[in-house]
């Protein structure tokens, strides 16, 4: 997320392209479900190799190669109940719907004041306690950013 907490542009995609944050992304997700709005979905068009993905929809008839739909927050938990670990990827509807239930966040801090409309849900940071940040510098025309992990206290 930005600085001024914006995650995304109207049309769904990331307000940047960090290579570090896509490859931390993929080394996190691989081999575990992924929960995504159906706007999410959209923009990454394809499901996402070695990964689940359960797609939220209110669209009972819609359907994609390769993802599982779902109604509301029961029906994906129950789809995924035997798993130990399991990522939400957005959008923001999304994350604010299911914050309450994780055990652990994990974010990276992109530090610029991004132009989008959709930010990240507030979260109460004293429920929350840093375990791990590793910084990077500006490279090129990429902003600085930050990846943290958060454990709920």
């Amino acid at each position: 997320m930005a600085d001024n907490m914006v995650i995304g542009r109207n049309n769904g995609s990331l307000p940047w392209l960090i290579p570090k944050d896509l490859a931390r992304f993929k080394h996190c997700t691989l081999g575990h479900s992924i929960l995504m709005g159906r706007r999410t979905w959209d923009t990454i068009g394809h499901p996402l190799p070695f990964r689940r993905s359960i797609v939220f929809t209110r669209n009972v008839h819609w359907a994609a190669k390769g993802a599982y739909p779902v109604k509301n927050l029961d029906a994906a938990l129950a789809v995924c109940v035997k798993e130990k670990e399991v990522f939400v990827v957005g959008g923001r509807d999304i994350f604010a719907l299911t914050i309450p239930l994780a055990d652990a966040l994990f974010l990276t801090f992109v530090h610029t004041q991004a132009r989008g409309d959709v930010q990240f849900p507030n979260i109460n940071w004293s429920a929350w306690r840093e375990i791990w940040r590793e910084n990077h510098p500006p490279d090129g025309n990429r902003p600085a950013f930050t990846f943290t992990n958060y454990l709920r206290t």
